[in-house]
């Protein structure tokens, strides 16, 4: 394609980059985390991090309501994306509610902890998403009143990591807005203003008695409504009475048991006055007060049967206790042991997962739930309830609902969506059959489409049409063993079988078999480097790689065909011989047809004697030979070829056999050789703490990669993007800094790439700073690199979209780009490339969007039609260099969605059709490109080109942008000619070298030592 000299310093060198980045079936069973992993607690830490003030260190609910109101006035954007679901379909994601319709048990409400309230009137068969646009979707407990009301607290807080204060929240659990409620005879949910302050609800419950009396299990104790949630109250006066309530829970009876701090409460008059039952000193039969979460249960037709279960201060097992008196005596039957606790694996979570539920045939019975589910029966002790197979109930479970009228089937929620018993919980099987709602940390996107990506405790995914719908996903292999959760994920567009992802801590795998196993590929300084709970990294990948220090071997070889053996009696043979390359020039007088010691030899002429007679045509290959009998031994043509300067030949890239062209600048006969730059490279860029990494040998599987230490940087990596000539690649980091790292194309060795080596081709530079934010996604204008966008988290802040117009400056500037949109956190972004002023991005509120990023002040959009207020984590846009042609379009623009709570998400309303390749529109003669050899180059360098005859500059350029060497020649023929080009008087490092013409320049890029 042709550009002005200029322009192709400015943008886009080289070629540009390809980015890389239903009912669970019975051989498709959850695998749980495994050994030495952070669990619920790294991933709290995580998008605490993302999202909590970097001063207060808690997400303050005024934020949280600022936000969502700021949402009001925002208007529609007139890119107007519409976004269709990308899967996994049938998947479910954190789910801690659901309700089922006492007078109808057809109706169920369940929800995602931050994906939003859906609805079933099958049973749970099928569920249907309610008001995607609601102000809050981060649903945590569910009821229906006497009457028929239904209510939905919000807000995760509470049991995720959260400390103590009203109104506030220092958990990774999303920020609720209270109660939202629909009146029996309504169709839409509504926010209860007198609620709204309230982050983490934690359990609703409606008096059975009373149609409009509600209780709430809040982060600042109990409250009550006895007028259907227009006013609330405190029922409980006191010292304390502002302290954690883990849960409220009716009895069959209509007394109301509720916490404080790790006190037992309980009302037997409606909530009007109350007694702590626990004590401090409980002896053999009392109840104790707790040091972490309380959680109760009832038996369905006697109040005096009441169970509760007790966390301790970290988070492990420290009782089951039962009453069979409403409460005057307990007796602990549940304790922890060595064999013996739900809530305990690696680590200990009781605070995040906690279930407890009573059989509703049997009052003597119970299942308890953590990251495990175990049941009890009164004489039978405790077995576990979940397994493998089939019948395995996925990890971390957060309720137990039993059928109102039918006593064998019960149903758990956990952080694998819905699961359903019909025979009182020994068999298991998922109803997620419309409920995707996956949490997706990141996604990567394949050069067919797929959409392959990491998740909140549900593995790695990949939907690549294999399943029962295209969406369907399949989840891919562990990561040296380990699963549970995912992270960042690609696949080769060159080599489409391989695929990277990851488990926590910088526990990074890359497969050769389409992501069945993995494997981690660090030598052993880069196994030194201390991932994250999310470690980014970023797969660029380049086809025409003109500075690859990689090579082939072209050897000419004899031209052999196997005729196969004679049948009986048979003498006449009539074949064809083809060399491998089509441009090989075959000999006719080394042409010879052997069997034994029976030879047939060519002439110059093609006339064939010896053991026979016979033609060979040099031109086409066909042969015909008489043996003078039947030949006993194998019947083999051979020929001798050579090749003329000029030729073309198709050579096999290092990188998985992937074919290449490559055109001979002399003569070749038989048993030359010739080494051949291999164009084909990758690089693989991971972000740690304190240091960034690179390889470009991870598609190579043939070894261990070696690895080169790009830079040391302040701080731990939480972005990683490169820019689409691949000559740079920005990190960004969780304290708020972004760090430049230049010149990758040159960097193909330890001495020109590693930082402990002491010099390098490599140049870092911290170019924007804001001080303890997060900087959680960067986006480089494929068609400028000098165009970047970087976007922060941290609720209590105003700034959270920068965008520079000079990035790759000696001294970039970043200008503030928020302009209309409310402070929340922005966690992705992309430009199109198709329209470089649009900007998308991805928030704790779902897409927004802006026609011009340019402007001192951009207006946003909200763009989410066919989407939801959702949190989207990753923004993908398919993009690629390869043309159209006369008989096909090959598109690209869409972009690619990775939620957290709604799975994945595609719209192609950006979607272009590639130009038609340059050959189908000006001809060959127009397709002019330059060669350099040897590049590096030392002392001086030769420019090849096809050129029309005419004048033409050579000029160098450093990356600085500074014209260092320029030099006027003449192409003396149209055709191609050569010019030597001086770079002794250059300094070491890498240049653009390019060739102007009146109308026409091409550029490569050199590098000088």
């Amino acid at each position: 394609m042709k550009t002005g000299l200029r322009f192709a310093l400015a943008g886009t060198v080289l070629t540009a980059a390809i980015t890389s980045l239903a009912i669970l079936p019975s051989n498709e069973a959850y695998v749980p985390r495994t050994q030495n992993e952070q669990g619920a607690a790294g991933a709290a830490a995580y998008l605490h991090g993302l999202r909590a003030n970097q001063v207060t260190g808690e997400i303050d609910q005024e934020d949280v309501l600022s936000a969502i109101e700021s949402l009001k006035d925002m208007p529609e954007s007139s890119i107007g994306l519409t976004w269709g679901e990308r899967g996994p379909d049938n998947r479910g994601g954190r789910t801690r509610g659901l309700a089922i319709n006492p007078q109808n048990p057809s109706e169920m409400y369940t929800g995602s902890v931050s994906g939003g309230l859906y609805y079933s009137n099958n049973a749970g068969l099928s569920w249907t998403e309610v008001n995607p646009d609601q102000e809050n979707l981060a649903v945590m407990t569910i009821a229906y009143s006497k009457g028929g009301d239904v209510y939905y607290g919000t807000g995760e807080g509470l049991y995720n990591n959260w400390t103590t204060g009203y109104g506030a929240s220092t958990s990774s659990g999303f920020p609720g807005a209270g109660v939202f409620k629909k009146g029996a005879n309504e169709t839409e949910f509504s926010q209860l203003s007198s609620t709204a302050n309230f982050s983490s609800i934690g359990a609703i419950v409606c008096d059975p008695s009373n149609n409009d009396k509600v209780y709430m299990a809040t982060n600042a104790g109990v409250r009550v409504t006895t007028n259907g949630g227009s006013t609330w109250s405190n029922p409980i006066t006191g010292i304390g009475s502002q302290g954690t309530c883990w849960d409220i829970h009716i009895d069959a009876g209509g007394n109301v048991w509720g916490t404080l701090g790790g006190r037992t409460m309980k009302s037997t008059d409606g909530g009007s006055t109350w007694t702590e039952v626990s004590k401090s000193n409980a002896g053999a039969t009392g109840l104790p007060r707790s040091g972490g979460r309380i959680m109760f249960a009832s038996a369905k037709d006697d109040a005096d049967y009441v169970y509760t279960v007790h966390i301790t201060s970290g988070n492990a097992l420290a009782g089951v206790y039962r009453t069979t008196d409403g409460g005057s005596t307990w007796t602990k039957i549940g304790q922890k042991s060595t064999y013996f606790d739900p809530f305990c694996s690696s680590q200990c979570q009781g605070e995040y997962d906690l279930s407890i539920g009573v059989d509703a045939a049997n009052k003597n019975r119970i299942i308890v739930g953590g990251i495990t589910v175990w049941g009890w029966e009164q004489g039978q002790g405790w077995n576990q309830v979940n397994g493998f197979g089939p019948y395995n109930i996925h990890a971390d479970n957060h309720d137990v609902v039993w059928h109102p009228t039918d006593s064998s089937k019960v149903y758990i929620v956990n952080d694998g969506g819905i699961y359903y018993s019909n025979n009182s919980g020994n068999t298991w099987q998922t109803l997620n059959k419309n409920y995707a709602t996956t949490q997706f940390y990141n996604i990567g996107i394949s050069a067919d489409r797929y959409v392959v990506g990491g998740t909140q405790d549900n593995g790695s995914w990949v939907m690549d049409g294999s399943g029962n719908t295209p969406n369907t996903g399949r989840s891919l292999g562990p990561v040296d063993g380990f699963s549970g959760d995912g992270g960042f994920s690609a696949v080769s567009w060159l080599v489409p079988k391989i695929y990277f992802t990851e488990y926590q801590q910088g526990r990074i795998g890359r497969s050769e078999n389409k992501g069945q196993s993995f494997s981690s590929f660090w030598d052993s300084r880069s196994s030194q480097g201390i991932g994250s709970w999310m470690t980014p990294f970023y797969l660029y990948e380049n086809s025409d790689d003109a500075l690859s220090t990689d090579s082939v071997q072209f050897k000419v070889n004899q031209a052999i065909r196997s005729l196969g053996f004679a049948n009986a009696g048979q003498d006449t043979f009539v074949s064809n011989i083809k060399p491998v390359q089509e441009s090989a020039i075959m000999d006719a007088s080394t042409f010879k047809v052997t069997s034994g010691t029976l030879v047939i030899s060519s002439d110059a002429s093609g006339t064939m004697t010896g053991d026979g007679t016979g033609t060979f045509n040099a031109t086409t290959g066909d042969f015909s030979v008489v043996f003078n009998g039947s030949p006993a031994a194998e019947i083999i043509a051979t020929v001798d070829v050579s090749y003329a300067a000029g030729s073309t030949v198709s050579l096999g890239s290092n990188t998985n056999g992937l074919p290449f062209q490559y055109t001979l600048p002399n003569a070749l006969g038989m048993g030359d050789s010739i080494v051949v730059q291999d164009p084909v490279s990758s690089m693989f860029i991971v972000g740690f703490s304190g240091s960034v990494w690179m390889t470009r040998g991870a598609l190579d599987f043939m070894d261990t990669p070696t690895w080169y230490k790009l830079a040391n940087i302040t701080g731990t990596a939480q972005a990683v993007e490169v820019s689409a000539d691949g000559n740079y690649a920005w990190v960004g980091t969780s304290n708020g800094r972004v760090y430049r790292i230049a010149g990758l194309q040159g960097a193909r060795s330890y001495g020109t790439a590693d930082l402990d080596s002491g010099a390098t081709a490599v140049s870092v530079d911290l170019v924007h700073s804001v001080i303890g934010r997060n900087v959680t996604s960067i986006a480089v204008d494929p068609n400028n690199n000098d165009r970047v966008l970087v976007t922060l988290g941290n609720y209590g802040n105003q700034n959270f979209v920068y965008y520079s117009g000079n990035a790759t400056s000696a001294n970039p500037t970043f200008s503030v780009k928020d302009g209309n949109l409310g402070n929340f956190p922005v966690y992705a972004a992309t430009f199109d490339k198709a329209n470089s002023n649009y900007a998308i991005i991805g928030t704790e509120y779902g897409i927004f969007s802006t026609t011009n990023v340019n402007a001192l002040n951009p207006n946003w959009g909200a763009d989410n039609s066919g989407l939801a207020r959702v949190p989207v984590f990753t923004l993908k846009q398919y993009r690629t260099n390869k043309n159209s042609t006369d008989d096909s379009d090959v598109m690209e623009g869409d972009i690619f969605a990775g939620t957290f709570g709604r799975g994945t998400f595609q719209t192609t309303t950006l979607m272009t059709t590639r130009p038609i390749g340059i050959e189908e529109q000006e001809g060959i003669e127009e397709q002019a490109t330059i060669k350099l050899f040897p590049n590096p180059a030392d002392e001086a360098t030769t420019l090849e080109a096809t050129l029309a005859e005419g004048t033409y500059t050579i000029e160098v350029i450093d990356l600085n942008g500074r014209t260092v060497l320029t030099q006027d020649v003449d192409a003396l023929v149209t055709g191609l000619n050569q010019f030597k080009v001086n770079v002794s008087g250059l300094g070491n490092g890498m240049y653009v070298i390019g060739l102007q013409g009146k109308a026409d320049s091409y550029t490569r890029l050199m590098i000088a030592h």
